[in-house]
């Protein structure tokens, strides 16, 4: 326990200005204040994918393109789903998967989520 609890920890962090923290109050005020600047922002120019690095792979075939525009299924919602841990936060939301199978995913899925 004492060990999983360790590899939730942030003990240091670089701030914005470079400098390293590590007393837990400082880390929780530099964490907070860099959420708080993002928020009601947008970005104005989205970074690309390098179109160099894309042309070194392997293309999609059209078999590939294919199965990438077919729907997603309710069992494959519910194997991903719960293949993610209950402490697992998946978005901004806050919101962890705990939350998702205990409340959406039962309504969504058809009762497939009874665990």
């Amino acid at each position: 326990m004492k060990d999983r609890r360790n590899k939730k920890q942030i003990v240091t962090l670089t701030s914005l200005s470079g400098g390293q923290l590590v007393e837990p109050e400082a880390i929780q005020r530099e964490i907070l204040t860099f959420y708080q600047a993002l928020m009601g922002t947008s970005l104005l120019n989205i970074i690309a994918v390098n179109l160099a690095t894309m042309k070194n792979g392997p293309p999609l075939t059209h078999q590939q393109k294919v199965e990438l525009c077919v729907d997603v299924t309710d069992q494959e919602i519910y194997t991903g789903l719960y293949s993610i841990g209950n402490d697992k936060a998946p978005g901004v939301d806050g919101y962890n998967t705990k939350f998702f199978k205990k409340n959406v995913a039962n309504d969504q899925l058809g009762g497939m989520c009874s665990s």
